[in-house]
Formats: C-alpha cells, structure tokens, sequence
C-alpha cells in the first residue's frame, strides 16, 4: 500500500502538560479511554528479533521523549497469546508486570484481548486470589482475503463504548475463554456498548499504481499492514497504524480508545495470518 502526502499534520498534545498530567498514574493511563478533545496521542512500536527466542518482542513507546508504555511477545508455551507486560524484559503472566493477553484463532481471522483481571474457572472461582475479575477490552477480525488477490485487506475491530459517566461497558469473558464481544457483534446483541470501526479503504492511484490512504506524513513505507480505523459516531481516525523503517511502526490514537486498546489492535495486524497473507 503507497502512501499520499498532505501538508495538514497531528496535533501532538506529548509536548503540551495535558498529557504529562494524564500519565501522572501510567497504569491508569494505559488502561483507560483518551479522553475527548485530547488527541490524537502519537506512539510508536520497535520491533525486536532475539535469535534465542526466536519470537520477535514489540515495545511501546511516546513518540516524544520515546518514553517506554508496554511490550508484549508471543506465549513460549502457546503461541497463540501474546502476553502484554509493563515491563521491557519480564513477560511472565505471574508478576506485577502481567498487564494484558492478546488470543487469536489458527486462521489468525479473528483476535480478542483482555486486561489483566484473573480468570474464571468452571464453578465461577478465580483461578488466582486477584479480586478484579478479567474484562474483555476488545476484538478484531479480519476478512478472508487469501494471498491479497481480493485487493487491500478489511478489517473490523470493537472496543466497548462508554457508558453515559464516560466509563467503559463491561464484557466478562466466559470461562472457557471462547470471545465474548465478537460473539454479540456476530449476533447483533449489545451492539450500543460497542465501538463497531472499519478500516478506511484506500483509493487507487493511477499514477503511483498503488491503492494509498493519507497518513499525514506519520507513515513512510507502504506495507500491507498499514491501516486506519474509523467509526460511524465519530468524525475523526480513532486509530492509525502504519510503517517508517524494517523494525519500525507508528501508533496514533485517540477517544474513546485506551493505549492498551490501540496496542492489542496494533499487534493483531503485525501478527502472521493465514486469513489474508
């Protein structure tokens, strides 16, 4: 996917105290909604290669000041979870640093995520003495699109709407860890708690041969990868995503969507799938 330029830039509120005030508690930051009218906030991904582990890590940083947010790297025992961490080296899920899951199916079609909550068990018992109980944060699904022959890929992706004290609705995940939201999104149950965003479709340009979306100047490579999110309710890209170097990603977002949110959504899409690779 090329990429167009246009003079019109982000608004980067990392040089303003706004944010440095929002991330005063930074694991509330990162867990909870942007809040409206303070965005978007501009982010990157690194991606790291370890030949011991052989499964790459991602990290999350400020794009001012590169202050480090998150990490995250496939399960060595079940490389269908991704383990979210607050710390840059510790992905164990039996620390503090333990702060999210990523899960997705063998097709890699459909992705959802948690927050750090225990899980429950058969019998409604937690499997640790954790009291916050594990909240579903959102799902992704991609559409079948094998080799790229049915043009640039579509994606849908749900976060949970707000409710009217601007605090997320709450998805509790089933014991057996099967989805929840894609599930009632499937079946149109529940749709006004959700945030239902389509990735925007980009246009064909004849003289680049490439189908290209504007970035603002935010993304410099084209990559299949590249995307933007938009939602019928808002009037503005709550989630932009996109390539600058080999290892090397940017991550915009903004209300009403968490960093965590954005992060989870960002790892879907670097994620290898067989649903449209």
């Amino acid at each position: 996917m090329a990429l167009v330029y246009y003079p019109k830039k982000c608004v980067n509120i990392q040089s303003t105290k706004v944010l440095a005030s929002l991330i005063a508690d930074l694991r509330v930051f990162l867990i909870h909604p942007c809040p409206k009218g303070c965005g978007p906030i501009e982010c990157h991904i690194r991606r790291h290669v370890n030949a011991k582990w052989l499964l790459p890590t991602y990290m999350l940083h400020f794009s001012n000041g590169d202050q480090f947010l998150l990490s995250a790297r496939k399960h060595k025992k079940n490389e269908n979870n991704y383990v979210i961490s607050l710390d840059e080296d510790d992905m164990s899920k039996n620390t503090g640093n333990y702060f999210g899951k990523l899960r997705f199916n063998f097709m890699g079609s459909e992705y959802w995520f948690y927050d750090k909550g225990a899980t429950l068990v058969h019998g409604n018992t937690p499997r640790l003495p954790i009291i916050n109980e594990r909240k579903e944060m959102g799902a992704i699904k991609y559409h079948l699109n094998i080799l790229g022959l049915g043009g640039p890929r579509k994606m849908t992706a749900i976060i949970p709407s707000l409710d009217k004290d601007g605090n997320p609705h709450i998805f509790q995940p089933k014991p057996c860890g099967a989805p929840v939201i894609l599930d009632m999104f499937k079946r149109n149950k529940e749709r006004e708690k959700m945030v239902v965003m389509q990735n925007m479709h980009p246009h064909w340009n004849k003289q680049l041969g490439a189908y290209c979306l504007n970035f603002n100047g935010r993304v410099t490579k084209p990559s299949a990868k590249n995307f933007q999110l938009i939602a019928d309710d808002y009037n503005y890209i709550i989630l932009q995503f996109g390539k600058i170097g080999r290892n090397f990603f940017t991550m915009d977002y903004q209300h009403p969507m968490s960093a965590l949110q954005a992060f989870a959504i960002c790892l879907s899409s670097l994620d290898p799938k067989l649903v449209c690779e």
